[in-house]
């Protein structure tokens, strides 16, 4: 997923249409600050979720940032497609619409219980210790 897919989704889920399908050259002018301030949000959101990241993957990893939109997040496609576009989302309509930012947010935390816990946990038996 690059970074350009994430800033789309965010748009279609704060309801803006974007324009077309080729990305960056359909984009409409009056969305054109919000492709501005994505590139460093994104960066941001990718730190805050490396350490969501390593729990879910069970493996470390080292924050690299965006140079550009259409780098690829790096970040695990699960934690990617599951949080990113609804927290960016959140981010970048917050001013103009605090309820809606709070909807994607309550979104955001639920699906990041969700990522917690599903998946890659560990099972082990119970050790009686009274006996």
């Amino acid at each position: 997923m690059t970074g350009n897919e994430v800033f789309q989704a965010a748009l279609d889920l704060c309801g803006l249409a974007h324009g077309g399908e080729s990305g960056e050259s359909a984009l409409r002018e009056d969305l054109k600050d919000l492709q501005s301030r994505s590139l460093g949000l994104l960066n941001l959101l990718i730190t805050e979720l490396t350490p969501l990241s390593e729990r879910v993957e069970r493996s470390t990893l080292i924050p690299k940032k965006l140079n550009t939109l259409a780098d690829e997040v790096p970040l695990p496609e699960t934690v990617a497609g599951a949080l990113l576009p609804y927290r960016l989302a959140a981010a970048l309509i917050a001013e103009e619409d605090g309820e809606l930012a709070g909807a994607l947010l309550t979104y955001a935390r639920e699906a990041r219980a969700a990522l917690l816990s599903d998946g890659k946990s560990n099972t082990h038996s119970i050790t009686e210790v009274y006996t």
